[in-house]
């Protein structure tokens, strides 16, 4: 049933974009500029597009995003806005900011510091701290998991967290997040006759705080300056599909110069389509993975950790407004200023990858559940509206 409901949707908005899909006026398509990405650059949500605004021109975005991540089954919401900016004719610089983010733990018994908080370590009680022997080996911070997830349990030998949010616990940690900078550059494009667009994106996430201890209270951020390059491709498949591929590498700073945990470097893929090109409605897939190489604080949910995310949904660009201002020359002339509101509608798949190698036999909820409007549970967000479904529901 719940299936079906989701291949319902799908199948609305192919009907919808195929109604939306005749042929564009030249000056009608003048207005499907590039849009600006959770990111900031150009792009769909989260794959960028090697395509640049021109120089002069900007877009923005007000988002809002919610995934789940192992380990400790964490529903992860975070807000955000930002834009975009061409500098010149093969430059784009982009800027966005994740006003809050809120994590949510639902299995504090797979995570290190979640452990802590339920009282495994130390003199038992909830939140004390580890000895010597219970931490994990150079670490002043992350304790040792115990499996099975009990006060008595054996010490495993490695930590439970999840890469990008190691800080997270039995707390409901809600906060600001970072802020993003990017330079995009266009290297080559198709409609100067190369066989597809490239382009390079070189960008850095800047955390607003690094203090092991402030975090703990407030997991909304690694604390890690995380800096990444990506190559972007695209091309064009006729009037049919713009497709696009990135691919790069991206690395973590871990907070407190690693005294508290080592954070692993990330290798992401992502591959996404918009059908049909050139129209007002455009059905949007994509796909996104995270690949953790490089050394790090051993952890027991490895292969957990790299997810592949499916996200589908529609872009509209719905209406179009005009702005005038007369110019005062000694011809009198007027300008014209247009631009067309993007409104994106995604549907999002979480695809998990690998399993946790300590699943209690019953969920631990902890915190407020989340609500259900509409679709069993599932959560409707607006701000760029969407539909998360976890494994579960497939």
């Amino acid at each position: 049933m719940r299936r079906n409901k989701l291949m319902v949707l799908i199948l609305f908005g192919i009907l919808f974009t195929a109604e939306g899909a005749v042929a564009q006026t030249q000056a009608e398509m003048r207005f499907l500029q590039p849009t600006a990405s959770l990111s900031g650059n150009t792009g769909l949500w989260k794959v960028h597009s090697p395509i640049n605004l021109a120089p002069g021109q900007a877009a923005f975005s007000v988002w809002a995003d919610r995934i789940n991540r192992n380990p400790g089954l964490l529903t992860i919401t975070t807000y955000g806005f930002g834009g975009s900016a061409g500098l010149t004719s093969w430059l784009e610089l982009g800027v966005n900011f994740e006003v809050n983010r809120r994590i949510l733990v639902r299995r504090a018994s797979e995570l290190s510091l979640g452990q802590q908080q339920l009282g495994f370590f130390g003199t038992k009680l909830p939140g004390a701290a580890p000895n010597l022997a219970e931490l994990m080996p150079g670490s002043t911070l992350m304790p040792q998991l115990r499996n099975p997830a009990l006060p008595t349990g054996a010490l495993s030998g490695a930590a439970g967290y999840y890469n990008a949010f190691p800080f997270a616990n039995r707390i409901q940690g809600n906060g600001i997040g970072t802020v993003g900078v990017g330079l995009k550059i266009s290297i080559f494009s198709e409609a100067d006759g190369h066989p597809f667009d490239l382009g390079v994106r070189t960008y850095a996430n800047i955390p607003t705080h690094r203090s092991a201890s402030f975090l703990r209270e407030r997991p909304s951020q690694p604390g890690a300056w995380i800096i990444g390059s990506d190559f972007l491709v695209g091309k064009n498949v006729g009037d049919m599909a713009d497709l696009y591929f990135n691919a790069g590498y991206r690395g973590y700073d871990s907070p407190d110069s690693g005294r508290g945990v080592t954070l692993s470097d990330v290798v992401p893929l992502s591959f996404a389509f918009a059908i049909p090109r050139n129209t007002r409605f455009q059905i949007i897939q994509e796909y996104t993975a995270e690949l953790l190489v490089g050394s790090r604080t051993a952890n027991t949910s490895q292969a957990a950790e790299d997810v592949v995310d499916l996200t589908v949904g529609l872009r509209a660009f719905l209406n179009r407004y005009e702005l005038q201002r007369r110019l005062s020359d000694t011809n009198e002339s007027r300008r014209r200023r247009q631009a067309w509101f993007c409104f994106p509608t995604r549907v999002h798949l979480w695809l998990p990858h690998g399993g946790n190698s300590a699943q209690p036999a019953q969920p631990e909820l902890l915190g407020e559940p989340e609500r259900s409007h509409g679709w069993p549970d599932g959560t409707i967000d607006r701000v760029g509206e969407f539909f998360e479904r976890r494994p579960s529901d497939l």
